[in-house]
């Protein structure tokens, strides 16, 4: 196939199409079709006239390429291929090298956020300036104040702007100062003017002669290859003028400009209407001054100090009138016993309250309450002492002015209360502090929140669901019901709401086939207690039976099993009970295997699950000569016993069939009543498993073979990171891989679960050829084609390229 282009260089312009002619001329002896593509370009920009074109031998046609680049396609020289196929002959593909050359195209635009901003000197503006072009700008920022008032800054005021890419830069604007005055605009004209950064190759002109290549076969098979050089221009001078304009970097590229206006409103520091408020609230704070003075000249003083005696405070320098002992109070002397008016009073002097805080809930004294005595003054209450009470209930509230006060108590988790038994302010009754004995007695009750208690339990060692009851008794008083029961959820958890609070109760806990559990526990008021796990108590079970030969008793039986991973084994009596056995001491909940074997005698397994707390009795066997049994477990790759798997015997007198356990030991089998001596093969099958086999030797007697069979996994995987065209980790894109008839998904996440950052993972698939694409909105997908064989995992790492 012979191949040749009418042009060397396609020359098209930003958003437009350019048109290549080939003539093809096939040279072998078969009919043939040809397709065409050009590799490094989008496909949906490249349309072929005609899509096939059908030439018989030695014949010759034409194949017209219109080639079209979008607005944003960078501007320069680009390599590019175009393919010639064969679809009817199948011969090589040929392939012409032809250079594109892209047109530079400058255009800038400008935003501006906010358009106006009030302020009252200074304001920030920032301007968005995008690139729609295809080559890099450099850009310069200015702006123009017509008054020449304000004074501006840009930050950064320089700036580069890749092709298609936004930039943002902060205007500052500072005006000159207002103190008053009314609202002010200035307005700015902000232009941004860029030109190409660097170099842009430039469309060439003048350029005719195409440079072709093609490719074929000669008569004798062989590849051939020719260059055919360009016309020469029919002038040299203008060829040397073409070759000056494509080197002149910036020739023909002139400046864009783009432009936008900002405003400044200004405001004054103080406006007039704050200034007629300021006047306002001056001439109001003054009468309030003058008002406030008065009243507190006329009601000067304390009422609860008024009635306090007068050896209660220090005397003056003149007599005190209007209270008894006047007549002894003389200048500069103070009476006995008398304190100054201001400041706190010693310690151990003036009146004491004193007093006992119980629980409502069982009417035992309650510690770490807060006592205030309120006393009320002319700002309404106010704390005049407080304290807390102790372990046993009790407060002291010392230093206290003779006179009345309201008592609250109060504390996290319980209900205040007012003395006596109020819930509030109005109904409290107060309470008279004597100086001449300190009062007691003042005793309150306080009512706690309700409590609750949670927590979980643990059944041990058992698959089947454990449902306890769960009761709490209170300890305190005769009470002997249960105050609150519940039964436990899934997981064992329990939950006991509503508990009266402060209490010490007794939670028991009851399952069949567990014996009863008792903890003890306290809640304070309010509380919700998180209770440590309890484990429940099993009893140990025992296993027992008898081994016979299929009539008799037989004696001297080994029998084997293992108990907390330690093979115990005991025998039957050869008198007296001949043939019973007891396994004792197991346990439960458990599964156990165990083996019964004696010299002429074929060995047997059997399995044997006991539940919580559970003995068995009725384990009868039957041992026969010439006959003997295997045991053994499947498991994968990991170690995992694998349940429900299929197992043969082969080389059986007939065709012997089970399947591995799905509870307790999972993964385990056993044949029993196999002639001996004898060769056989056990077969194991899972689906989404490789089969195995695994051959045994069965003797005449001793302890039957121990078998651990392993499958491998029949299916494979595929894992990989998604990355976006800059090589960085995209979590949340789509990965879809099928073959054709079915299709498995998966999402690239997040590092984590083994998994790295834009990590994916697609299991269970069955070996064969799969594509795989992946992607994400805003980005182009990108497919790959791959093989998948049994329990490998295929390593395929997709990056997806730019949106269009």
């Amino acid at each position: 196939m012979l191949v040749t282009a009418d042009t060397q260089l396609i020359d098209i312009s930003p958003g437009g199409s350019a048109e290549v002619v080939l003539d093809v001329r096939n040279t072998s002896t078969i009919i043939d079709g040809v397709t065409t593509r050009i590799i490094g370009l989008p496909a949906a920009g490249v349309t072929s006239k005609p899509m096939l074109l059908p030439l018989f031998p030695d014949a010759s046609g034409q194949v017209t390429l219109s080639v079209g680049v979008p607005t944003s396609y960078p501007a320069g020289r680009h390599a590019v291929t175009i393919e010639v196929a064969s679809v009817g002959a199948g011969l090589p593909s040929a392939y012409l090298d032809l250079d594109m050359l892209v047109a530079p195209r400058l255009e800038l635009s400008l935003n501006c956020r906010p358009q106006i901003a009030r302020a009252r000197r200074q304001a920030r503006f920032v301007l968005e300036l995008a690139n729609a072009g295809n080559v890099a700008l450099d850009v310069s920022l200015t702006a123009v104040d017509a008054d020449r008032a304000v004074s501006t800054s840009f930050s950064p005021p320089r700036l580069r702007i890749e092709a298609g890419a936004v930039a943002v830069c902060v205007l500052r604007v500072r005006g000159p100062r207002m103190i008053t005055g009314a609202e002010l605009d200035r307005t700015l004209t902000v232009q941004a003017s860029g030109v190409a950064a660097g170099p842009v190759p430039l469309p060439e002109a003048g350029h005719d002669g195409p440079t072709a290549r093609y490719t074929g076969r000669d008569e004798d098979d062989l590849w051939i290859e020719e260059l055919r050089a360009p016309a020469e221009p029919a002038d040299p001078a203008t060829a040397a003028a073409d070759a000056a304009a494509v080197t002149d970097p910036t020739a023909v590229l002139a400046p864009v400009v783009a432009s936008t206006a900002v405003r400044l409103r200004q405001r004054p520091l103080l406006s007039r209407g704050l200034l007629t408020a300021l006047v306002l609230l001056t001439i109001i704070g003054l009468w309030a001054s003058v008002f406030l003075l008065g009243l507190s000249q006329a009601f000067k003083g304390e009422p609860t100090t008024k009635q306090a005696p007068a050896s209660f405070f220090a005397a003056s320098g003149t007599p005190t009138s209007g209270i008894a002992n006047a007549a002894s109070v003389t200048d500069g002397a103070a009476p006995a016993g008398a304190l100054p008016k201001t400041g706190p009073l010693p310690p151990g002097v003036g009146a004491v309250i004193t007093g006992t805080v119980t629980a409502a809930s069982n009417r035992l004294p309650a510690g770490r309450i807060l006592v205030e005595a309120l006393r009320s003054t002319d700002k309404g209450l106010v704390v005049a002492s407080s304290a807390a009470s102790q372990t046993d209930g009790t407060y002291s509230l010392a230093g206290l002015f003779p006179t009345r006060y309201l008592l609250r108590f109060s504390a996290t988790g319980y209900k205040t209360v007012w003395y006596p038994s109020a819930a509030n302010q109005a109904d409290a009754k107060p309470v008279t502090a004597d100086t001449e004995a300190a009062t007691g007695g003042v005793n309150a009750v306080i009512t706690g929140l309700p409590a609750s208690i949670q927590g979980s339990i643990d059944p041990g060692d058992t698959l089947t669901p454990v449902t306890a009851t769960v009761q709490a008794t209170s300890l305190i008083g005769k009470v002997t019901k249960p105050i609150a029961s519940t039964i436990t959820l899934a997981g064992g958890r329990y939950q006991l709401t509503n508990l009266p609070a402060p209490g010490t109760y007794e939670l028991s806990f009851t399952a069949p086939n567990y014996q009863a559990t008792t903890v003890v526990t306290t809640v304070a008021g309010g509380q919700k207690r998180f209770q440590s796990t309890v484990r429940l108590s099993v009893g140990n079970g025992q296993i027992g039976g008898v081994v016979t030969d299929g009539e008799q008793p037989l004696g001297g039986v080994a029998i084997t099993t293992t108990v907390n991973g330690k093979d115990v084994t005991i025998g039957t009596p050869t008198t007296g009970t001949v043939g019973s056995f007891v396994i004792p001491a197991l346990p439960t909940p458990g599964t156990y295997v165990i083996t019964f074997s004696a010299s002429g005698y074929g060995a047997h397994t059997s399995v044997v699950q006991l539940g919580p707390g559970q003995s068995r009795s009725d384990l009868d066997v039957s041992l026969a000569a010439g006959v003997g049994s295997v045991s053994g477990m499947l498991v994968d790759s990991t170690g995992n016993g694998l349940g429900g798997a299929s197992v043969t015997v082969g080389g059986a007198p007939t065709t012997m069939t089970s399947t591995t356990l799905t509870t307790g030991a999972v993964g385990y089998f056993s044949f029993n009543a196999l002639p001996t001596p004898g060769s056989y093969t056990l077969t194991f099958s899972l689906p989404g498993h490789a089969g195995t086999t695994v051959p045994i030797e069965l003797s005449a007697d001793g302890a039957p073979p121990r078998v651990r069979a392993v499958l491998a996994t029949a299916l494979g995987r595929i894992a990989g990171v998604v990355t976006g065209p800059d090589g960085s980790p995209l979590p949340g894109a789509s990965v879809v891989a099928t073959d054709g008839k079915q299709s498995w998904k998966s999402q690239a996440t997040g590092a984590g679960g083994g998994l790295p950052n834009g990590g994916y993972l697609l299991t269970d698939l069955a070996p064969g050829t799969y594509t795989v694409t992946a992607s994400m909105p805003g980005f182009s997908q990108q497919t790959a084609l791959l093989s998948v064989t049994a329990g490998d995992t295929v390593n395929q790492n997709l990056r997806l390229g730019a949106g269009s």
